[in-house]
């Protein structure tokens, strides 16, 4: 690999590692903060518009002509009453959120190191491949289980306003594909790995 691609990976990827912690720590003081003085706590719900009479310029041109809006995104803020139920559920989500990415910070690191060290095909690295592409599926469920309690969310507090929006269910394609892929190149990196011992065996 090019030393300069891997040098500004090796950046990358440490900067996020060294500044994850303080951050987190700093969100989570301010959440903690916000919860303990006010005991509510502001939710985000991505939503979908289903209203067919938003607004819109009207547009004329030879070919074509555009007469409204049908669906748009957006995000419903919540300023929701912290139960002891949603706030063991932030907790978790924020603490599971945290872990998945500090897994992924810390075996990237150690591949890096591996590389700089021309031990691509190492065993420990089809390990490290396969703990970085679970974290990143175990995001996408993170995703999709979020969207289901955002479901919960709105049902409860925002019924009647359901012509209106529709919650935006994540099923964290793009994180599964991602996913998937690294589950891959750990497989060719175990073959690699492999074909390395056979050819070390036969000196």
């Amino acid at each position: 690999m090019n030393r300069y691609i891997l040098l500004t990976l090796k950046v990358i990827v440490d900067t996020g590692w060294y500044l994850i912690l303080p951050l987190m720590l700093i969100v989570a003081i301010v959440i903690g903060i916000q919860v303990a003085t006010a005991g509510r706590l502001e939710w985000d719900v991505p939503v979908v518009l289903k209203t067919d009479h938003l607004p819109v310029e009207t547009i004329d041109a030879a070919d074509f002509h555009a007469t409204k809006i049908v669906k748009t995104e957006g995000v419903l803020k919540l300023d929701v009453k912290l139960t002891p139920f949603l706030t063991a559920d932030a907790v978790l989500f924020f603490c599971l959120g945290v872990s998945l990415l500090v897994g992924i910070l810390r075996n990237a690191r150690e591949i890096i190191a591996s590389l700089q060290a021309d031990a691509p095909f190492d065993l420990a690295n089809v390990r490290r491949l396969r703990i970085i592409g679970l974290c990143v599926l175990g995001n996408a469920l993170l995703e999709c289980c979020n969207s289901l309690l955002n479901i919960f969310l709105f049902n409860k507090h925002i019924r009647e306003m359901e012509n209106m929006y529709q919650v935006k269910v994540v099923f964290g394609m793009n994180a599964i594909i991602v996913g998937l892929v690294i589950l891959l190149l750990s497989e060719i990196f175990r073959k690699g790995a492999q074909l390395k011992a056979d050819n070390e065996s036969f000196v």
